[in-house]
């Protein structure tokens, strides 16, 4: 596997608090927890350091944008899912 097969996904927020990351190969059967983040710019900076594609869940994006922490435009650089 290559580093380009690797990325980052953004789960949907259950409770007050931070939005869980996975790190997810293509091919592989399990995730990898990397930890919160509270906004759409940290876990691009997160991902931007390992050269990571970022994903997030719809309901994920939906919600960042209703807490102020996302553009309400999708970047080029996410991938929804």
């Amino acid at each position: 596997m290559t580093d380009a097969e690797v990325y980052l996904h953004v789960m949907p927020r259950r409770r007050r608090g931070v939005w869980v990351v996975y790190q997810i190969t293509e091919g592989s059967p399990g995730a990898d927890l990397v930890q919160g983040v509270a906004s759409y710019h940290e876990a691009r900076d997160r991902a931007a350091r390992n050269g990571h594609r970022l994903r997030f869940d719809e309901e994920t994006w939906a919600q960042m944008i209703e807490a102020g922490v996302a553009p309400q435009t999708v970047p080029d650089d996410v991938t929804l899912v």
